[in-house]
């Protein structure tokens, strides 16, 4: 776009007598190159800039959901609408939110967290909170941060969003179905005021994006634009393999706990050391109470009860596993491409994963007392979770 600029700019000042008279009127001839100039500027606008119906869908929908992940991390249990109040009922994390004190009080923020754990004061699940929501900013992060802060050297006609993008497709149906599937719960709580809103937004963004994907890859555009790759790899290669091996093995991690979570909630696994502990400190025992041992015997009666402590715990598993998607999308799938971009690409979301993730270990770090007072060591978690954002930080800031 700078070069079809200045070369207007050339076209303009040819007109201008080299003796300093005073300049005539252009030509024809310069008529038509300005002409060719202002129609390349157009093109090469169209090219850049993303679609303003993505831009609105995503601003508005990921824009709504951004908000309320910023809400559940820094704002536990506090209702944002009269929508949202018989949902923060629903998924019982009004307990956190107290403003009965004034400024004195602790209004589900950073203070809350406490160096022990009891019965009362659930600092398990609140951690499942809080680390939900860190999740869902990294997910939604990475729809709104290029539609916002577009960079100059990333276009939307050579394709350079489309890996990221469609992983958000799948991220909201993903979202969706969960929703759904609890949709009758809370019906039932009077909380399907904010779950319609949510379920709306969800798949009229995933729609909208699904189609401008779909009609940039029917126009070709890209193919057309003749394309130099100068990075010294081949086209196909991996950006950077140590970022891919570092996201392989703390991202499979994270997503081995996340899926048990999400499709087998209660269910311990023996290779992984204090995971009952794990289970019975975030509640799970009491929502999921695995079938035939002593703590289904002890609490499947009550377990319908806490649905929505349930749905609370598979949307933090998912929302971990969707931000792993977008790191599997960033390491293993957007390639050096033909123009050579795939490490721009690469290195504006990694700046996205690198400031998630450092969140995320600040989280963890808070929570490291009332787990040690619960017998769960987080040392293990805080070392797997620093190293990657580590990484990310290397490659996405230098």
């Amino acid at each position: 776009m700078a070069a079809v600029r200045r070369k207007k700019e050339r076209l303009v000042r040819s007109t201008d007598d080299s003796s300093g008279a005073k300049p005539t009127a252009p030509s024809v001839d310069v008529k038509k190159k300005l002409a060719s100039a202002e129609n390349d500027l157009r093109k090469a606008k169209k090219l850049h800039l993303i679609p303003w119906p993505v831009v609105a869908a995503v601003t508005f929908c990921s824009g709504f959901m951004w908000v309320f992940a910023m809400r559940d991390v820094f704002s536990t249990g506090k209702h944002i609408n009269a929508l949202d109040m018989p949902m923060q009922k629903f998924i019982n994390s009004e307990v956190f939110y107290d403003d009965s004190k004034g400024w004195k009080s602790q209004k589900g923020g950073i203070s809350i967290i406490q160096g022990y754990s009891t019965d009362a004061n659930n600092m398990g699940g609140l951690l499942l909170r809080k680390v939900s929501g860190v999740a869902a900013l990294a997910v939604h992060s990475h729809k709104l941060a290029p539609v916002l802060f577009q960079p100059d050297d990333l276009h939307w006609g050579y394709g350079h969003f489309d890996g990221i993008y469609f992983a958000s497709v799948i991220s909201n149906l993903a979202i969706f179905v969960l929703y759904h599937n609890y949709y009758d719960d809370m019906k039932s709580a009077d909380a399907d005021g904010i779950a319609n809103l949510v379920l709306i937004l969800l798949l009229t963004e995933a729609m909208i994006l699904f189609i401008a994907l779909l009609s940039r890859k029917i126009s070709n555009i890209s193919n057309k634009v003749k394309m130099i790759n100068t990075s010294g790899k081949p086209s196909n290669a991996i950006v950077a393999r140590i970022v891919a091996r570092t996201v392989a093995i703390v991202s499979s991690a994270i997503c081995l706990i996340a899926i048990r979570d999400l499709f087998f909630p209660g269910q311990v696994i023996s290779r992984i050391p204090r995971d009952d502990v794990y289970l019975e400190w975030t509640g799970a025992f009491i929502h999921s109470p695995p079938i035939d041992s002593p703590e289904y015997e002890e609490n499947y009666l009550e377990a319908p009860l806490f649905v929505g402590d349930k749905f609370v715990s598979q949307l933090c598993a998912l929302h971990l596993i969707l931000s792993c998607l977008m790191k599997f999308t960033t390491a293993f799938f957007i390639k050096v491409g033909k123009d050579g971009s795939g490490k721009k690409k690469c290195k504006y979301f990694w700046k996205i994963q690198a400031i998630t993730g450092l969140l995320l270990l600040f989280i963890f770090r808070l929570f490291a007392g009332a787990a040690t007072s619960a017998s769960l060591d987080l040392r293990w978690h805080l070392m797997l979770i620093g190293y990657e954002a580590g990484m990310f930080c290397l490659y996405g800031f230098l």
